[in-house]
């Protein structure tokens, strides 16, 4: 893994049913919108996640995101897992 990509910051919300991280404003979103793997929105419900315990950082990209040169298959790019995911 290359080391000069950095750590993405860790999310202050998920959704209940992907898993996957929001960052940044999400007040105006109560659905998740991130595409499933049929590229429909997923629709799962967004919650704030604030602590640091809801998260931990993925194992196989450090936390970068990034895993042989392409977005981390375990985490999806976004570098953190909800919960025990």
């Amino acid at each position: 893994m290359n080391n000069d990509i950095p750590k993405k910051p860790r999310p202050v919300a998920g959704c209940m049913r992907c898993g996957r991280a929001y960052n940044g404003s999400f007040e105006r979103t109560v659905m998740c919108a991130i595409p499933n793997s049929s590229g429909m929105p997923c629709g799962g419900r967004v919650f704030w996640r604030p602590n640091p315990e809801d998260w931990a950082e993925c194992p196989v990209c450090a936390g970068t995101g990034v895993s042989a040169d392409k977005a981390c298959q375990r985490c999806h790019g976004d570098g953190w897992l909800m919960g025990s995911r």
